[in-house]
């Protein structure tokens, strides 16, 4: 039993199980719409209890001070830590979560809460029991070094051992990354490999431009221009051309001696370092897009020696560095060490699916600006791969709780209603409910156009036939395409009223979530969808349908256009060869065909795979023999 598991991990027995049981429910929203605060409120208190308990030990114990106290890295002090340690004692299986999410893996969010929680219900069935406060603490105390020594006992697995990956960010990797100043020559004699000293460095540059958040100017190190200089010569493809990384590429599995022969390539480690330069507000040239012929030419100015910092609204952590870029910085990092044992000019082709300085220029928002770095670089990835084909394995082995049957030619008012029921049903049901928003809003608007235009005023027509309505013509026409769509969807609403208004504003945002999703569909078709990003493996930086609706229209018409310049090609085969499978499973009609090629990959293969690697269609459309 869980309950029994769990106390036997924290080496505590309650007295009242109820407690722990509800340390264990995450937070969730029921079925009427309605939030349910779960294990929230247990997990306030446990880290309350947890902050006496070590201030007291450290201050009265140990004759430390205030100081000792704030500086100490202790797991519990951030979330990351503490669903590391949650994951380390197995308690993340025993997690209660919401029907709608019941079979999704928690977040690392919520085994920080659940982690804190067991903590909160320990204190708080101690004080039910009417223990003294000194005992409570002791008993607390004991809780805390118990699980100390089991994160001692246990050693750290290597990334590759497990399908489900923790990447602690560089304020959580220990000693183990000292930095060695340019001078020492030994640390720079392998330059072709990502190292903990090419972190380091690029730390310490950090910490320099964080001392200089004004308009200061930042002297660069001269082994990092020459980096930068060496690599600025990537072969941009025109707007609408498409990057030759396909063609004469060989894979990994066609020649298996190539591992250890190659030299590897300084491509990678020198886009790593311009990537989190530029994620954190500088600029190490001055990039600007000028037409040539029919597209455009990335062009630099070499010139420019010294570098600007950006003005860019940019939001702290409390250590100073950026919020949210710890998650994209590991995964860049992760699939540029994917590209170490692959030859230069495949490296040098796949590094530029990976980020695009110029996506700093899309937004003054430091987060909005990371959530689209992190969509350039997650988008028809192994691992948004690896997320759809869970999907799809969830759908075949439990058909009445997912998408309903209900095919390519339903009703508008059907649809409608499958939309809402998807709202509150699980997880999964969000791409089916993306691909439904798309198909109402394609086939409602074009039935509105034919049934007639917006009226124009002229000097000719003003007054002459009807009175003038007050108040921009476009939004004006907006405003009632939108009733009419809301009552040929639910005829039975009556305007004016709380209801007419609820539905009403919901039928806006999904007209301006189809607006926008409807870029890249236009573009790739609807197995883009299926690439999107939109899972547990993202954490808090999950595209999800907020988020694009924050972005906004023109926003993401301009990254999808910068998008089409470094993926266009890759992005549309991938798409092609996914959407047979997406369509089934967004139509229902999943089950009633055999299984596809994209089911029966391996994950493990998957994952292994550099994002953009021409082996991976192969597997896709079911071609790959070993």
């Amino acid at each position: 039993m869980a309950s029994e598991y769990v106390q036997q991990r924290i080496n505590y027995k309650f007295l009242n199980i109820e407690l722990l049981q509800s340390a264990l429910k995450a937070a969730h929203r029921s079925d009427d719409g309605s939030s349910d605060d779960g294990n929230r409120g247990f997990a306030a208190m446990g880290m309350r209890a947890i902050e006496i308990v070590e201030a007291h030990h450290t201050i009265f114990v140990e004759n430390g001070t205030k100081r000792d106290v704030d500086t100490r890295d202790r797991w519990f002090r951030s979330y990351e830590g503490r669903a590391r340690v949650c994951k380390t004692l197995g308690i993340d299986d025993c997690v209660v979560q919401s029907v709608r999410q019941q079979h999704e893996k928690p977040s690392l969010k919520v085994l920080s809460y659940v982690m804190t929680a067991i903590i909160g219900a320990v204190w708080l069935d101690l004080d039910n029991a009417d223990e003294s406060v000194s005992y409570t603490r002791k008993q607390v105390f004991d809780i805390l070094r118990s699980i100390e020594d089991v994160i001692a006992d246990t050693p750290e697995s290597p990334p590759s051992a497990t399908n489900e990956r923790t990447f602690p960010s560089l304020e959580e990797s220990g000693g183990g990354l000292q930095a060695n100043i340019p001078g020492d020559v030994a640390s720079f004699a392998l330059p072709n490999q990502i190292s903990d000293q090419d972190i380091a460095l690029d730390d310490l540059i950090f910490q320099r431009f964080d001392q200089n958040q004004s308009d200061a100017v930042l002297d660069l190190d001269p082994t990092l221009l020459d980096s930068y200089e060496a690599d600025v010569d990537l072969d941009f493809a025109p707007l609408g051309g498409v990057p030759t990384y396909v063609q004469g590429m060989r894979s990994l599995h066609d020649n298996p001696n190539l591992i250890g022969e190659i030299p590897r390539g300084t491509a990678p480690r020198r886009l790593e370092r311009l990537i989190e330069h530029s994620e954190r507000g500088s600029y190490f040239a001055d990039m600007r897009v000028t037409d040539a012929y029919q597209g455009f030419a990335l062009t630099t100015e070499r010139s420019q020696v010294s570098v600007s910092s950006g003005k860019r609204k940019i939001s702290h952590d409390g250590g100073g560095r950026p919020r949210h870029s710890s998650l994209h910085r590991n995964l860049l990092r992760e699939e540029l060490e994917k590209l170490n044992n692959l030859p230069y000019v495949d490296r040098r082709d796949l590094a530029a699916l990976l980020d695009d300085s110029r996506i700093a220029d899309l937004s003054p928002e430091y987060h909005q600006v990371t959530q689209l770095r992190l969509l350039y670089l997650a988008i028809g990835s192994p691992r948004t791969l690896t997320e759809f084909i869970e999907i799809l394995r969830a759908a075949r082995s439990r058909p009445n709780e997912s998408v309903l049957t209900s095919g390519p030619n339903i009703l508008p008012s059907d649809r409608f209603k499958e939309i809402c029921r998807l709202d509150n049903q699980e997880v999964l049901c969000g791409l089916a409910r993306r691909y439904h928003v798309i198909k109402l809003f394609d086939a409602e608007m074009e039935a509105l156009r034919q049934n007639g235009g917006m009226v124009l005023e002229t000097p000719s027509t003003f007054g002459t036939r009807h009175r003038a309505q007050a108040g921009n013509p476009v939004m004006r026409q907006e405003a009632e395409s939108t009733d009419a769509l809301l009552l040929r969807f639910k005829p039975e609403l009556v305007k004016e009223t709380e209801e007419f208004e609820r539905f009403r504003k919901k039928v806006k945002q999904l007209r301006r979530l189809a607006k926008i999703l409807r870029i890249l569909t236009d573009t790739y078709g609807f197995g883009i969808l299926a690439l999107l990003p939109y899972g547990p493996t993202y954490s808090e930086l999950v595209v999800t349908d907020s988020t694009l609706l924050t972005i906004g229209e023109q926003r993401f018409r301009l990254f999808s256009d910068l998008l089409y310049q470094q993926q266009g090609q890759f992005l549309r085969q991938l798409s092609k060869a996914v959407e047979p499978a997406f369509v089934a499973f967004a139509d229902g009609y999943l089950l009633s065909r055999p299984l596809f090629p994209i089911e029966s990959i391996e994950v493990d293969v998957l994952e292994s795979i550099p994002k953009g690697a021409p082996v991976i269609f192969e597997h896709l459309l079911g071609r790959y023999i070993l």
